[in-house]
């Protein structure tokens, strides 16, 4: 499947460091066209699945690169070098489905805070040789195509900038706790800021 790029705009924050997306856009094959980002956030792509993002003071945002559709069988691999693990920004997978409209997240390392951090955890579980605590959140009063937006996040307790991400696992362990995924959108690997500055190189590729 070719791999794609997207980006993600998002939203005020909501509270203090939610992130309601407003719009996001998926750039695809072939290269060459122009992706929107939030003032002050730098992304640019290069061969074979790498990306890099720099940002300075910007609004909150999520980019990254993966498939769409994304998929509950895919063994997702990255690798990342980045310069944020003293600001509140974390690197991982994200991933969005439709109908209902829910957005799912394999937070692998982070810095100051996770997308999970107004959530408490609902319970662990084991996967590609670490653990992981499941949180969800249910945001209401949306501004964007949905009202009501459900975030199922697994956070992993050892923190790692490579590997690979066996994605069926988390669907399989979000299930037990009642999670209802719709239409599979874009799938990949993503770094989220809330503020700061940094820069980081992304790699991401089928594990």
């Amino acid at each position: 499947m070719l791999l794609k790029s997207l980006s993600i705009t998002l939203a005020a924050l909501s509270g203090a460091l939610a992130f309601p997306i407003v719009d996001r856009q998926c750039v695809c094959d072939p290269p060459g066209i122009e992706i929107y980002n939030p003032d002050n956030v730098y992304f640019s792509r290069g061969a074979n699945g790498q990306f890099s993002v720099q940002w300075n003071n910007p609004q909150p945002f999520i980019i990254g690169g993966g498939w769409n559709p994304g998929t509950s069988s895919r063994k997702i691999g990255f690798s990342t070098t980045w310069s944020a693990e003293d600001t509140p920004s974390w690197v991982g997978i994200f991933g969005m489905t439709y109908n209902p409209v829910t957005e799912y997240y394999v937070v692998e390392t982070y810095g100051l805070f996770t997308p999970a951090w107004d959530s408490p955890k609902l319970a662990t579980f084991e996967s590609d040789d670490g653990t992981y605590d499941i949180h969800h959140i249910t945001r209401t009063n949306q501004t964007g195509n949905s009202p009501t937006l459900n975030q199922w996040i697994s956070v992993r307790q050892e923190k790692r900038s490579n590997g690979t991400v066996t994605i069926e696992n988390h669907f399989n362990a979000w299930s037990k706790q009642g999670i209802r995924l719709g239409v599979q959108d874009f799938q990949g690997v993503a770094i989220g800021v809330g503020s700061g500055s940094g820069y980081a190189t992304l790699n991401v590729f089928n594990g």
